[in-house]
């Protein structure tokens, strides 16, 4: 955990770091995102941000959700760099067999699965009017943790909720982003895809876990 920490920090740091050479031509943001996780893997599922199925327990669906800051810095009239962390939690369906004591089939559901990162980012944008731009850079994802949540409703009723521990701890990540500011609010929609298959080198052998995120943020000036 203190590895992971100290990488949080230092891919922080290089991200902020031609943001703060020159802080009083930068604006500041705190924010707000909703976010869905788009697995590309027939096992997998996407949750909504928030939903209602009278088929599952809790009935209520909540998924994905964070917070961040965020620094834009102008260089020219028609450019500017933006970097930004986020804390963030999403949320996406898993497939789950139950096995017996030889290992065979005896059934199968659907589990929510949570993971918890810290995403950075650093783009550069381009305006396409005074209020809109695109930008494009380089991005990252650190879980934190993960974890399974199973409702074995189908056994005893009983709620099981386990600690996923077969994806790797760092997933570089490709931003593509729109964005709207004007006076002291932006909004964003920006999708980051995925470098890399999720699982470590054992089951990377032989699976393969893709997926990417479409984050909807609406962020506010600080300063």
């Amino acid at each position: 955990m203190k590895s992971r920490c100290l990488l949080i920090l230092l891919m922080f740091s290089l991200f902020f770091h031609c943001i703060y050479a020159q802080q009083h031509e930068a604006e500041y943001f705190v924010s707000v995102n909703g976010n869905l996780y788009l697995p590309f893997n027939s096992e997998k599922g996407m949750f909504p941000i928030l939903g209602y199925d009278k088929e599952t327990k809790p009935k209520l669906l909540i998924g994905g959700f964070g917070v961040g800051l965020a620094g834009v810095k102008k260089l020219t009239e028609k450019t500017a760099f933006k970097g930004q962390v986020n804390i963030s939690r999403s949320v996406y369906w898993e497939s789950f067999l139950f096995t017996n004591n030889v290992a065979q089939v005896t059934g199968q559901a659907m589990a929510s699965s949570t993971d918890y990162t810290v995403g950075l980012l650093g783009t550069f944008h381009y305006k396409l009017s005074p209020a809109f731009s695109i930008g494009t850079g380089l991005g990252a994802q650190v879980l934190i943790a993960s974890y399974l949540n199973l409702r074995e409703d189908l056994i005893d009723g009983s709620e099981y909720i386990g600690r996923n521990r077969f994806y790797k701890p760092l997933m570089p990540m490709l931003p593509i982003e729109l964005s709207y500011k004007v006076r002291k609010i932006f909004i964003n929609l920006r999708y980051e895809h995925g470098l890399m298959d999720r699982f470590k080198k054992d089951l990377a052998e032989y699976k393969t876990d893709k997926f990417g995120l479409i984050f909807f943020e609406f962020g506010i000036k600080v300063n």
